[in-house]
């Protein structure tokens, strides 16, 4: 009895240490971003924008950021091609605030294509502060993902 208590206790200890180290993980991302399409995540020629907010999480302010994204076409559509963007955008961003900006397709894609689209993901790759540091994040580890 006296051992199932000690592995009772030891699985609770080990489960707490995971979730103060996500925590950790979470409160050391410098920015939190939150996407608004009109349908969840699909996208077609009449939504031809996406609308983010980007909050600065960290202590410096923001002169860019650089976001990536993928889309690819719905499951139930003809179009083949999926798009893989990286876009810098010149911003200002002080310290514990945020931005409400959009993203237009319009003028990412060479034509309008009929077909609906999903994110497969959307993160900020790189922030570049005033003081001219920055913070990378190049695989995408704190991205919004459709999946």
């Amino acid at each position: 009895m006296k051992a199932k208590i000690l592995l009772l206790f030891i699985l609770i200890f080990l489960q707490s240490c995971e979730v103060l180290e996500q925590a950790n993980i979470k409160s050391n991302v410098p920015y939190m971003l939150k996407l608004y399409t009109p349908s969840e995540n699909f996208l077609n020629s009449e939504t031809q924008k996406v609308e983010y907010t980007f909050f600065n999480n960290s202590a410096k302010s923001v002169k860019s950021i650089t976001i990536v994204l993928f889309l690819a076409p719905e499951e139930d559509s003809t179009e083949l091609n999926e798009y893989n963007f990286e876009l810098e955008i010149q911003t200002f961003v002080e310290p514990h605030y945020y931005i409400e900006d959009f993203i237009c397709f319009t003028d990412l894609f060479m034509e309008v294509s009929e077909s609906s689209f999903i994110f497969e993901y959307f993160y900020v790759s790189r922030i570049i502060y005033q003081d001219d540091s920055e913070w990378k994040d190049p695989l995408g580890s704190f991205m919004f993902a459709s999946l």
